[in-house]
């Protein structure tokens, strides 16, 4: 199997050939996913309560994140074992 050579050099959406048919995205008003901004996406695998999710979405805030990801539903190994 041959591999990619990575670089530093960003290639964009629109620029590269076969990726022209990528379209940004836009989740709000101010917040487009897929154009040359890179947007920090972040949250926990599994969601439990409202107050997590509110600390969570917070510490994202803080950190420079602007979108909040996280699991409904998180399977486990054993069906009897969920919490």
């Amino acid at each position: 199997m041959e591999h990619k050579v990575a670089d530093k050099e960003l290639t964009w959406a629109e620029d590269s050939p076969e990726n022209s048919g990528t379209r940004p995205v836009a989740l709000g008003a101010d917040l487009l996913i897929g154009g040359r901004d890179i947007v920090m996406i972040a949250g926990p695998c599994s969601v439990e309560n409202y107050d997590q999710t509110r600390v969570v979405a917070r510490e994202i805030a803080r950190g420079g994140g602007r979108a909040i990801r996280g699991g409904a539903y998180k399977p486990r190994t054993s069906p009897y074992s969920f919490q």
